[in-house]
């Protein structure tokens, strides 16, 4: 079992430890606003805040997750929502979405 906060409430989850929180937060959470792109942790699609610091989720274990504040990408349209508005001058697109020309 590992607990930890997940955009600001308690999350505890019986999963393997060596599961990358990636998968943690897709698969077992359903939060599927966190992205798979290179699973080396090179792209940066993947990036999540860890204690406010930035980490590649697709390389980091669940165990080390635990005990810790992990902000994805649905915790900051909620913390900064003008960010996410259709229009707003500071909206930002994936990386998936600029190659496809959208």
């Amino acid at each position: 079992m590992f607990t930890f906060t997940l955009n600001n409430k308690p999350v505890t989850l019986a999963a393997d430890g060596e599961l990358p929180l990636l998968w943690a937060l897709r698969d077992v959470l359903g939060l599927k606003g966190t992205k798979y792109g290179c699973g080396v942790g090179r792209c940066g699609i993947c990036t999540v805040l860890v204690d406010g610091e930035p980490q590649h989720a697709c390389m980091l274990p669940l165990s080390q997750a635990a005990g810790k504040s992990v902000l994805s990408v649905e915790g900051l349209a909620e913390k900064y929502p003008a960010l996410c508005r259709p229009g707003s001058p500071r909206r930002y697109r994936s990386a998936a979405t600029a190659r496809a020309g959208n």
